[in-house]
Protein backbone atom coordinates (compact mmCIF):
# COMPACT_ATOMS: atom_id res chain seq x y z
CA UNK A 1 0.00 0.00 0.00
CA UNK A 2 2.67 2.14 1.02
CA UNK A 3 4.92 1.29 -1.84
CA UNK A 4 1.16 2.10 -3.97
CA UNK A 5 1.17 5.28 -2.79
CA UNK A 6 4.71 6.56 -3.26
CA UNK A 7 4.50 5.97 -6.93
CA UNK A 8 1.25 7.58 -7.04
CA UNK A 9 2.83 10.51 -5.22
CA UNK A 10 5.90 10.74 -7.64
CA UNK A 11 3.75 10.82 -11.03
CA UNK A 12 1.30 13.87 -9.35
CA UNK A 13 4.45 15.72 -9.07
CA UNK A 14 5.82 15.56 -12.56
CA UNK A 15 5.49 17.63 -15.35
CA UNK A 16 5.58 15.44 -17.44
CA UNK A 17 1.97 14.22 -20.22
CA UNK A 18 0.54 11.09 -18.85
CA UNK A 19 -1.62 9.17 -21.28
CA UNK A 20 -3.87 7.06 -19.46
CA UNK A 21 -2.58 3.80 -21.35
CA UNK A 22 0.23 1.27 -20.79
CA UNK A 23 2.97 3.60 -22.69
CA UNK A 24 3.14 6.63 -20.66
CA UNK A 25 4.71 9.70 -22.83
CA UNK A 26 6.55 12.85 -21.53
CA UNK A 27 5.81 16.61 -22.93
CA UNK A 28 8.16 20.47 -21.26
CA UNK A 29 5.11 22.57 -20.57
CA UNK A 30 5.91 26.23 -20.18
CA UNK A 31 4.37 25.67 -16.34
CA UNK A 32 3.95 22.71 -14.22
CA UNK A 33 0.73 20.39 -14.71
CA UNK A 34 -0.91 17.74 -16.59
CA UNK A 35 -2.51 16.78 -19.88
CA UNK A 36 -5.73 14.96 -19.77
CA UNK A 37 -6.21 12.69 -22.18
CA UNK A 38 -9.70 11.77 -23.84
CA UNK A 39 -10.84 9.27 -26.21
CA UNK A 40 -12.73 11.80 -28.13
CA UNK A 41 -10.67 14.55 -28.24
CA UNK A 42 -6.91 13.51 -27.47
CA UNK A 43 -4.72 16.08 -25.03
CA UNK A 44 -6.80 18.26 -23.32
CA UNK A 45 -4.78 21.48 -22.70
CA UNK A 46 -4.58 22.09 -18.80
CA UNK A 47 -7.23 23.90 -17.22
CA UNK A 48 -7.23 27.14 -15.12
CA UNK A 49 -5.12 26.72 -12.15
CA UNK A 50 -2.77 23.83 -13.20
CA UNK A 51 0.09 26.14 -14.94
CA UNK A 52 1.54 27.34 -11.79
CA UNK A 53 2.40 30.80 -10.62
CA UNK A 54 2.60 33.41 -13.20
CA UNK A 55 6.00 34.16 -12.02
CA UNK A 56 6.89 30.94 -12.98
CA UNK A 57 5.01 30.76 -16.23
CA UNK A 58 6.64 34.05 -17.08
CA UNK A 59 9.97 32.75 -16.40
CA UNK A 60 9.41 28.79 -18.25
CA UNK A 61 7.65 30.87 -21.47
CA UNK A 62 10.87 32.88 -21.68
CA UNK A 63 13.27 30.34 -21.42
CA UNK A 64 11.16 28.31 -23.94
CA UNK A 65 11.25 31.47 -26.41
CA UNK A 66 15.25 31.55 -26.14
CA UNK A 67 15.35 28.14 -27.18
CA UNK A 68 13.63 28.59 -29.93
CA UNK A 69 10.40 26.48 -28.84
CA UNK A 70 8.04 29.36 -30.11
CA UNK A 71 4.58 27.22 -29.62
CA UNK A 72 5.29 26.14 -26.26
CA UNK A 73 6.22 29.75 -25.64
CA UNK A 74 3.14 31.35 -26.85
CA UNK A 75 0.81 28.58 -24.81
CA UNK A 76 2.55 30.39 -21.61
CA UNK A 77 2.66 33.56 -22.99
CA UNK A 78 -1.08 33.61 -23.60
CA UNK A 79 -1.81 31.64 -20.39
CA UNK A 80 0.23 34.73 -18.34
CA UNK A 81 -1.27 37.25 -20.01
CA UNK A 82 -4.59 36.22 -18.78
CA UNK A 83 -3.35 36.15 -15.38
CA UNK A 84 -1.74 39.46 -15.24
CA UNK A 85 -4.14 43.43 -14.97
CA UNK A 86 -3.50 45.20 -18.15
CA UNK A 87 -1.56 47.98 -16.91
CA UNK A 88 0.95 45.38 -15.24
CA UNK A 89 4.48 46.76 -15.78
CA UNK A 90 5.31 43.07 -17.53
CA UNK A 91 2.34 43.74 -20.13
CA UNK A 92 4.14 45.56 -23.65
CA UNK A 93 7.19 42.47 -22.93
CA UNK A 94 4.32 40.11 -23.29
CA UNK A 95 2.69 41.23 -25.73
CA UNK A 96 5.82 41.95 -27.59
CA UNK A 97 7.11 38.37 -27.05
CA UNK A 98 3.56 36.91 -28.28
CA UNK A 99 4.08 39.05 -31.31
CA UNK A 100 7.52 37.78 -31.59
CA UNK A 101 5.88 34.05 -31.24
CA UNK A 102 3.58 34.60 -33.68
CA UNK A 103 6.19 35.97 -36.32
CA UNK A 104 8.24 32.91 -35.82
CA UNK A 105 5.61 30.42 -36.35
CA UNK A 106 4.64 32.63 -39.67
CA UNK A 107 0.83 33.89 -38.63
CA UNK A 108 1.81 37.59 -39.53
CA UNK A 109 -1.79 38.62 -39.15
CA UNK A 110 -1.90 37.68 -35.47
CA UNK A 111 1.65 39.27 -35.19
CA UNK A 112 0.52 42.15 -36.20
CA UNK A 113 -2.21 42.48 -33.69
CA UNK A 114 0.15 41.65 -30.71
CA UNK A 115 2.79 44.54 -32.23
CA UNK A 116 -0.22 46.86 -32.98
CA UNK A 117 -0.63 46.68 -29.23
CA UNK A 118 2.95 47.59 -28.29
CA UNK A 119 3.11 50.95 -30.68
CA UNK A 120 -0.52 51.98 -30.11
CA UNK A 121 -1.46 51.08 -25.93
CA UNK A 122 1.90 50.54 -24.26
CA UNK A 123 4.03 52.68 -26.72
CA UNK A 124 7.53 51.20 -24.55
CA UNK A 125 11.10 53.24 -25.07
CA UNK A 126 13.95 52.03 -26.38
CA UNK A 127 14.54 48.87 -28.21
CA UNK A 128 11.37 47.14 -27.89
CA UNK A 129 9.57 50.18 -29.80
CA UNK A 130 12.04 49.94 -32.56
CA UNK A 131 11.94 46.51 -32.87
CA UNK A 132 8.15 46.49 -33.35
CA UNK A 133 8.33 49.30 -35.99
CA UNK A 134 10.99 47.06 -37.83
CA UNK A 135 8.75 44.19 -37.81
CA UNK A 136 5.72 45.71 -38.77
CA UNK A 137 8.10 47.18 -41.82
CA UNK A 138 9.04 43.78 -42.43
CA UNK A 139 5.83 42.09 -42.18
CA UNK A 140 4.46 44.59 -44.88
CA UNK A 141 7.13 44.11 -47.77
CA UNK A 142 7.03 40.86 -47.49
CA UNK A 143 3.65 41.26 -48.13
CA UNK A 144 4.55 43.76 -50.80
CA UNK A 145 7.03 41.62 -52.57
CA UNK A 146 4.55 38.45 -52.18
CA UNK A 147 6.71 36.44 -50.02
CA UNK A 148 3.47 36.26 -47.59
CA UNK A 149 -0.04 35.69 -48.11
CA UNK A 150 -3.42 35.86 -47.01
CA UNK A 151 -5.87 33.43 -46.00
CA UNK A 152 -9.58 33.32 -46.69
CA UNK A 153 -11.16 30.21 -45.31
CA UNK A 154 -9.34 27.68 -47.00
CA UNK A 155 -7.48 30.00 -50.28
CA UNK A 156 -4.45 31.78 -50.02
CA UNK A 157 -3.43 34.57 -52.39
CA UNK A 158 -1.71 37.05 -52.50
CA UNK A 159 -2.48 40.33 -51.37
CA UNK A 160 0.54 43.29 -51.56
CA UNK A 161 -2.35 46.06 -51.31
CA UNK A 162 -2.45 44.51 -48.02
CA UNK A 163 1.69 45.61 -47.10
CA UNK A 164 0.65 49.23 -48.12
CA UNK A 165 -2.09 49.25 -46.17
CA UNK A 166 -0.30 48.80 -43.09
CA UNK A 167 2.42 51.28 -44.06
CA UNK A 168 0.59 54.21 -45.23
CA UNK A 169 -3.56 53.24 -44.70
CA UNK A 170 -5.64 54.37 -42.40
CA UNK A 171 -4.30 52.44 -39.51
CA UNK A 172 -0.57 52.11 -41.42
CA UNK A 173 2.21 52.91 -39.27
CA UNK A 174 4.00 55.42 -41.38
CA UNK A 175 0.71 57.57 -40.98
CA UNK A 176 1.14 57.80 -36.95
CA UNK A 177 4.91 57.71 -37.36
CA UNK A 178 6.31 59.52 -40.45
CA UNK A 179 9.45 60.46 -39.04
CA UNK A 180 11.18 56.32 -38.99
CA UNK A 181 14.36 55.85 -40.03
CA UNK A 182 13.41 53.57 -42.88
CA UNK A 183 10.43 55.74 -43.69
CA UNK A 184 11.60 56.40 -47.53
CA UNK A 185 13.02 53.52 -48.01
CA UNK A 186 9.25 51.58 -47.49
CA UNK A 187 7.30 54.61 -49.40
CA UNK A 188 10.09 53.85 -52.50
CA UNK A 189 9.52 50.46 -52.06
CA UNK A 190 5.49 51.41 -52.54
CA UNK A 191 6.46 53.22 -55.26
CA UNK A 192 8.60 50.80 -57.10
CA UNK A 193 5.62 48.08 -56.71
CA UNK A 194 3.22 50.46 -58.17
CA UNK A 195 5.75 51.39 -60.93
CA UNK A 196 6.39 47.67 -61.73
CA UNK A 197 2.95 47.05 -61.92
CA UNK A 198 2.31 49.63 -64.64
CA UNK A 199 -0.13 51.62 -61.90
CA UNK A 200 1.99 54.70 -62.65
CA UNK A 201 -0.87 57.08 -61.56
CA UNK A 202 -0.77 55.57 -58.18
CA UNK A 203 2.86 55.68 -58.29
CA UNK A 204 3.19 59.08 -58.76
CA UNK A 205 1.94 60.46 -55.07
CA UNK A 206 4.23 58.12 -53.38
CA UNK A 207 7.38 59.81 -55.24
CA UNK A 208 6.09 63.00 -54.64
CA UNK A 209 5.84 62.43 -51.12
CA UNK A 210 9.19 61.50 -50.93
CA UNK A 211 10.67 64.51 -53.22
CA UNK A 212 9.02 66.88 -50.85
CA UNK A 213 9.61 65.04 -47.59
CA UNK A 214 13.20 64.12 -47.67
CA UNK A 215 16.27 65.98 -48.10
CA UNK A 216 18.56 65.29 -51.57
CA UNK A 217 21.17 63.26 -48.92
CA UNK A 218 18.22 60.46 -48.95
CA UNK A 219 19.06 57.60 -50.86
CA UNK A 220 15.72 57.46 -52.42
CA UNK A 221 15.41 61.22 -53.68
CA UNK A 222 17.17 61.01 -56.62
CA UNK A 223 15.56 57.61 -57.87
CA UNK A 224 12.62 59.04 -56.75
CA UNK A 225 12.87 62.27 -58.75
CA UNK A 226 13.49 60.10 -61.56
CA UNK A 227 11.03 57.70 -61.50
CA UNK A 228 8.46 60.54 -60.84
CA UNK A 229 9.23 62.08 -64.43
CA UNK A 230 9.05 58.53 -65.86
CA UNK A 231 5.65 57.53 -63.97
CA UNK A 232 4.34 60.91 -65.47
CA UNK A 233 5.68 59.90 -68.80
CA UNK A 234 4.07 56.56 -68.72
CA UNK A 235 0.53 57.67 -68.90
CA UNK A 236 0.63 59.53 -72.24
CA UNK A 237 -1.30 57.72 -74.49
CA UNK A 238 -0.86 60.40 -77.43
CA UNK A 239 0.08 63.87 -77.70
CA UNK A 240 -3.22 65.07 -79.22
CA UNK A 241 -4.37 63.97 -75.85
CA UNK A 242 -2.15 64.04 -72.87
CA UNK A 243 -0.36 67.37 -73.93
CA UNK A 244 -0.48 68.74 -70.23
CA UNK A 245 0.75 65.43 -68.72
CA UNK A 246 3.44 65.59 -71.52
CA UNK A 247 4.48 69.12 -70.22
CA UNK A 248 3.91 67.82 -66.42
CA UNK A 249 7.00 64.39 -67.44
CA UNK A 250 8.95 67.42 -69.43
CA UNK A 251 9.18 69.29 -66.51
CA UNK A 252 10.07 66.53 -63.94
CA UNK A 253 12.97 65.74 -65.96
CA UNK A 254 14.20 68.75 -65.78
CA UNK A 255 14.29 68.88 -62.28
CA UNK A 256 15.71 65.58 -62.03
CA UNK A 257 18.95 66.73 -64.07
CA UNK A 258 18.96 70.12 -62.24
CA UNK A 259 19.25 67.64 -59.07
CA UNK A 260 20.87 64.94 -60.56
CA UNK A 261 23.06 65.80 -63.61
CA UNK A 262 25.55 63.15 -63.48
CA UNK A 263 23.23 61.10 -61.10
CA UNK A 264 23.04 57.01 -62.92
CA UNK A 265 19.42 58.16 -64.87
CA UNK A 266 20.75 61.35 -66.27
CA UNK A 267 21.34 59.77 -69.73
CA UNK A 268 17.96 58.36 -69.69
CA UNK A 269 16.46 61.32 -68.87
CA UNK A 270 18.11 63.44 -71.50
CA UNK A 271 17.13 61.03 -73.65
CA UNK A 272 13.14 61.30 -72.63
CA UNK A 273 13.64 65.27 -73.13
CA UNK A 274 14.72 64.49 -76.71
CA UNK A 275 11.46 62.31 -77.39
CA UNK A 276 9.09 64.53 -75.66
CA UNK A 277 10.73 67.60 -77.50
CA UNK A 278 9.91 65.75 -80.77
CA UNK A 279 6.33 64.70 -79.93
CA UNK A 280 5.41 68.16 -78.64
CA UNK A 281 7.16 70.10 -81.67
CA UNK A 282 5.73 67.88 -84.44
CA UNK A 283 2.06 68.33 -82.71
CA UNK A 284 2.68 72.37 -82.50
CA UNK A 285 3.70 72.15 -86.61
CA UNK A 286 0.34 70.21 -87.50
CA UNK A 287 -1.13 72.72 -86.02
CA UNK A 288 0.25 75.33 -87.93
CA UNK A 289 -0.09 73.84 -90.92
CA UNK A 290 -3.70 72.61 -90.03
CA UNK A 291 -4.27 76.98 -90.10
CA UNK A 292 -2.35 77.43 -93.09
CA UNK A 293 -5.07 75.12 -95.03
CA UNK A 294 -7.43 76.79 -93.24
CA UNK A 295 -5.94 80.51 -94.57
CA UNK A 296 -5.34 81.66 -91.12
CA UNK A 297 -1.34 82.59 -91.47
CA UNK A 298 -1.82 84.40 -88.29
CA UNK A 299 -2.86 81.43 -86.43
CA UNK A 300 -0.12 79.61 -87.91
CA UNK A 301 2.45 81.68 -87.13
CA UNK A 302 1.84 81.06 -83.16
CA UNK A 303 2.23 77.65 -83.57
CA UNK A 304 5.67 78.06 -85.59
CA UNK A 305 6.85 80.56 -83.22
CA UNK A 306 6.15 77.49 -80.33
CA UNK A 307 8.21 75.47 -82.32
CA UNK A 308 10.86 77.47 -83.28
CA UNK A 309 11.35 79.66 -79.45
CA UNK A 310 10.27 76.30 -76.82
CA UNK A 311 11.43 73.01 -79.21
CA UNK A 312 14.61 74.38 -81.10
CA UNK A 313 16.27 70.97 -81.28
CA UNK A 314 13.31 68.99 -82.59
CA UNK A 315 13.21 67.62 -86.47
CA UNK A 316 10.18 70.29 -86.15
CA UNK A 317 12.24 73.18 -86.04
CA UNK A 318 14.18 72.94 -89.52
CA UNK A 319 10.16 72.72 -90.76
CA UNK A 320 8.76 75.05 -89.01
CA UNK A 321 11.51 77.75 -90.30
CA UNK A 322 11.41 76.99 -93.88
CA UNK A 323 7.42 77.09 -93.49
CA UNK A 324 7.89 80.53 -91.75
CA UNK A 325 10.88 82.13 -94.19
CA UNK A 326 8.06 81.58 -97.00
CA UNK A 327 4.84 83.09 -95.25
CA UNK A 328 7.92 86.35 -94.38
CA UNK A 329 7.58 86.68 -98.05
CA UNK A 330 4.23 87.54 -98.54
Amino acid sequence: MVAALSVYLAACASPSVTKKSESPRGKSLPGQGDYQWETKTGWVRPTHGTWGQPSQIRTESKEAFEAGAYADALDGLLEYRKRIQPDDATAAETAFLIAECYYFLGNYEKAIEYYREVYQKHKPEGDMLNRTFQRIHDIALDYLREKAACTFLIFTYNCPSHGIDLLIGEEGLLKEYPNLPFADDALYEIGKYYFDSGQYAEAVPIYERIVSDYPQSSDWRGPAEYHLALATFKQVKGVDYDEKILEDAERKFRQYLESNPRGPQAEDARAKLREITEMLGEKNLRLAKFYLRESEPSSAKIYLRVVLERYTTSTAAREAREIQTKLEKY
